[in-house]
């Protein structure tokens, strides 16, 4: 007589879920918003040269992605949702504003420091 003995681990099955689960809200992502303005300068190992700066999904699969700007093309594997909505705005945020193209520049370079003005008129 011949028995088989099957282990089920769950937490490999929970974490295979989870992944597919990230993947296919990913692919959704990335199919819903082709273009992409990053938010911050650093985008997984790639840094870029401004912030606000348009993306172009080139190609996705899952959570990876590959990226091209007018600085260059680069490839990110996200872990969560959480972290691609954190790096990533889906409209420009300098597009509303009638800005010279030199302060939308300098806003992206990080050259730019806001200051609220202050009332230093004692009564």
């Amino acid at each position: 007589m011949i028995v088989y003995v099957f282990a089920w681990k769950p937490t490999n099955f929970l974490n295979n879920f989870s992944s597919t689960y990230i993947d296919a809200d990913a692919e959704a992502f990335w199919k819903s918003n082709p273009t992409l303005w990053n938010k911050y300068r650093p985008i997984g190992n790639a840094l870029m040269e401004e912030k606000f700066n348009e993306q172009t999904i080139i190609s996705y699969n899952g959570s990876t992605v590959t990226l091209v700007n007018n600085d260059k093309e680069y490839t990110v594997t996200f872990a969560s949702m959480k972290s691609i909505e954190d790096t990533f705005l889906t409209s420009d945020p300098l597009g509303d504003y009638n800005w010279s193209e030199s302060i939308k520049s300098a806003i992206r370079h990080e050259n730019v420091k806001l200051y609220r003005a202050v009332d230093l008129q004692r009564k």
